[in-house]
């Protein structure tokens, strides 16, 4: 669970125009992470054999592993940039905490309620969004006309 949870925020910590040392740090950090994920993956198929395929959270690991590795060949192979692909695919790793809900009664039981709560939480949103349209062509309708005679600070 804590490599998970460092794995989420190595992925978080990547900003536009980072400095060359702190992608090469997240870089490193993704390599380790992904090496004891899949030390995870690997003694979980020796203990379990076949088993380990008939859970869906095994299947995603291993899926999401294997990606992971074609990726890494193709970025340290090629010249082609996919660095956008990458972050995408990455995000998927994130997606890994999710199967700790399961785990955890009290967890579990909040993020049933989010996802109940999830459409009301939309209609609210379409609401404020539509108040905030209605502001906005008021907004223009009264302030249209309005000269700018000096600079605003």
């Amino acid at each position: 669970m804590s490599l998970i949870i460092l794995n989420t925020l190595v992925l978080a910590f990547k900003y536009a125009g980072e400095p060359a040392w702190v992608t090469s740090t997240t870089e490193i950090l993704n390599y380790i992470l992904t090496a004891f994920f899949t030390l995870e993956a690997f003694v979980k198929l020796c203990a379990l054999g076949k088993l380990y395929f008939v859970q869906g959270w095994n299947r995603y690991d291993f899926l999401v592993i294997s990606f992971t590795y074609v990726f890494i060949v193709i970025d340290n192979t090629t010249t082609v940039n996919f660095g956008a692909q990458f972050t995408i695919f990455r995000s998927f790793r994130i997606l890994r905490i999710f199967k700790y809900f399961k785990a955890t009664k009290s967890l579990k039981v909040m993020f049933d309620t989010f996802l109940v709560t999830l459409p009301a939480v939309g209609s609210i949103g379409g609401l404020l969004g539509l108040l905030i349209l209605v502001y906005a062509v008021l907004g223009v309708n009264l302030f249209a006309e309005v000269k700018q005679i000096a600079p605003m600070d």
